[in-house]
């Protein structure tokens, strides 16, 4: 936070509210009334502002220590109540529901009047429900994300597309930014089919800096905001800088937009072929003003900020403590291989069946929220909360990251530990007040259901196709692991790391004692050892060692035959044999042409070889990550790579 700012201006504060030198008198008399909940003494005209240092988050934190789980505070002249506890949150925001519903407004928000057509700042009126109705009916339903969750896909394989051009040179991935352009562009071809950024484009880079200009707008500590009798001089400039970033998106918005509604006067449609056509719809169906095409612009922009940076933020310290704990980075490929199998591509489908991953984004919101508190909550009537009264227009902070991190509620807090999820039924949908990182009650983030979908699918794309290491030959426990206090809690360090092909991390051979079930293979192999026999998938030879001429009278090669299948692109190779030890060895690659091959290869074609035995077929599936047994019964592992089947299951 900048306070050095702040201070440079209080001077101009002291000139600018004199009025208020009887309310400075009062503050020299104790602070706290007895129905006033308990909280330092403020300083004559700032308040607390001195006490809450560069990151308030914390501060407030350690300040619970000593007043309670809900404080008050004067931060310049807005009476201020802190809440750091999930009892107290869930008597606040759910039994006080209604009356602490409304927004106390920062003024930044308040640029080209956002604050009159925002979900996230007007007042619970008409005109809120209504925008609420659009979120839960045309956006964030089951079923529409069901409609659109191919985008996301495609634009997360184009992500990990990215990623492989990486591999190929070496270079490290900002995990963070690559995250960010995979969900703007997410969002922005459900909404408008096109992207609006590109992962090496400086061109493309222009709407990503504006979304993060508004956030850190947002985020940027604002005398107005202590002092709103100073809201129409500016002092800092903030929202003179917030109305040009806001007009530069809101033009984006209307070239967008205007061109759409060219297209369907074009074609006499009004076919929703995606979000913004049925807006669009709705803006044409609506008789009265509760949607225009103004409030589509605003709730766009609600979207594209809050939805952004936030989620992009979670991927990244969730890479970030795996990197730092690889024990669980370890846990979190082994489960990936297990329940995936085969499959190359993650699939949203797949994520219910992913209970560790869950874990794991679950742990990082609880250490890491998206923002450290709540958006700011305002009493519009005087209550009572744990018998304390919170005045009339008293602001309320719920400091979530101060409840993720509470030794009353969690074990280790500062430890990051995915498996306390494993057996909880904890979750972050507003039920729960241990973890509400998107908040409870009628003002829980609507987009909870696409960040929940976007995150895991993002996350587990990254694991699942890549290994990582960290650039400078940076030690694990050498990760900075500090924030950024802002309106959300990006890594003070950018997270950089390398990926590694997963097919490139074992370059010896794995042996497998197969007698029935699944091996399954995710690295494109070229030789295949079985019974030390040598078989090629490519060539078919079948010989003795790797230093012999091909054996083409062998009884293994002739017992090598190609299947017919469903799958046009799916090669199957049937061995007869009772018993096979199979070692797969993956062929070094030496020119980049070759690698080139191997990568049309991959994605054109996979290699399945069965093992008919006594016991049952088993399939070793190329292309592999490492050696992964999927066993439907029992199995031990007799060495490295190498496991057994109990035949008795």
């Amino acid at each position: 936070m900048d306070y050095l700012l702040l201070l440079l201006g209080l001077s101009f504060v002291l000139a600018c509210i004199h009025f208020l030198t009887k309310s400075i008198a009062l503050s020299t008399t104790k602070f706290v009334p007895l129905n006033l909940p308990p909280g330092p003494r403020p300083f004559p005209v700032i308040g607390n502002i001195l006490q809450l240092g560069n990151k308030p988050h914390q501060a407030l934190a350690n300040l619970s220590k000593t007043y309670g789980p809900i404080m008050s505070l004067k931060l310049g002249s807005i009476t201020t109540i802190v809440i750091t506890s999930p009892q107290v949150a869930k008597e606040a925001l759910q039994k006080h529901d209604h009356a602490l519903s409304s927004r106390t407004i920062p003024d930044g928000a308040r640029s080209l009047d956002h604050h009159k057509h925002s979900i996230a700042w007007l007042p619970v009126s008409a005109s809120w429900r209504n925008l609420r109705k659009v979120c839960a009916t045309q956006m964030f339903t089951a079923q529409k994300l069901d409609e659109t969750q191919v985008v996301r896909r495609i634009k997360v394989q184009e992500l990990v597309d990215y990623v492989h051009e990486s591999c190929r040179s070496g270079s490290a991935v900002d995990i963070g930014q690559a995250a960010f352009t995979t969900v703007m562009n997410s969002i922005s071809n459900t909404f408008f089919s096109k992207d609006l950024a590109h992962y090496q484009s400086d061109l493309s880079q222009n709407f990503k800096k504006l979304v993060c200009g508004v956030m850190e707008g947002v985020g940027t500590p604002n005398i107005a905001d202590y002092f709103p009798v100073l809201r129409s001089v500016d002092p800092q400039g903030i929202r003179r800088r917030l109305n040009t970033v806001a007009e530069k998106i809101f033009n984006i918005f209307d070239g967008i937009i205007y061109e759409r509604i060219q297209a369907r006067e074009k074609m006499r449609s009004k076919e929703s072929n995606d979000l913004l056509d049925s807006l669009l719809n709705l803006v044409e169906e609506n008789s009265s003003d509760q949607l225009s095409l103004t409030c589509i612009k605003h709730l766009l922009l609600d979207i594209f900020v809050s939805g952004t940076d936030t989620t992009s933020s979670t991927v990244e310290w969730s890479m970030a403590e795996l990197l730092h704990k690889q024990e669980k980075l370890i846990k979190a490929h082994t489960e990936l291989r297990q329940v995936l199998g085969k499959d190359w591509l993650v699939q949203e489908f797949n994520i219910a069946k992913l209970p560790y991953l869950q874990a794991i984004t679950k742990e990082t919101l609880r250490l890491h929220p998206p923002a450290p508190f709540l958006i700011p909550h305002k009493a519009e009537t005087e209550v009572e909360i744990s018998s304390y009264m919170v005045p009339k227009a008293a602001q309320i902070l719920v400091n979530v990251w101060a409840m993720g991190r509470d030794s009353s509620v969690w074990q280790n807090p500062a430890s990051f530990m995915p498996e306390r999820f494993i057996e909880s039924e904890i979750d972050v949908k507003g039920r729960d007040f241990e973890l509400i990182p998107f908040g409870a009650g009628r003002r829980i983030c609507p987009g909870l259901p696409l960040a929940h979908r976007m995150v895991h699918l993002t996350l587990a794309s990254l694991l699942y196709t890549f290994d990582w290491k960290l650039v400078h030959d940076l030690k694990p426990e050498d990760i900075d692991m500090t924030e950024k206090f802002g309106l959300t809690l990006p890594k003070s360090v950018p997270l950089l790391a390398i990926p590694i092909k997963l097919k490139k991390l074992y370059h010896h051979p794995h042996q497998h004692y197969t007698t029935k079930n699944y091996i399954y293979h995710h690295q494109q192999h070229y030789t295949i050892v079985i019974n030390n026999w040598i078989h090629c998938p490519k060539t078919q030879n079948t010989n003795r060692n790797r230093s012999s001429s091909p054996n083409t009278n062998s009884k293994h090669h002739h017992q090598i035959q190609t299947q017919n299948t469903n799958n046009n692109n799916l090669k199957v190779h049937q061995i007869q044999t009772p018993s096979s030890i199979i070692t797969v060895i993956p062929s070094p690659i030496t020119t980049e042409k070759e690698e080139e091959e191997e990568e049309r290869e991959r994605e054109r074609d996979q290699i399945v070889i069965v093992v008919a035995s006594g016991h049952g077929p088993v399939f070793v599936v190329a292309p592999v990550i490492t050696a992964v047994f999927v066993a439907a019964s029992g199995c031990r592992r007799l060495g490295a790579g190498r496991f057994d089947v109990d035949d008795e299951v």
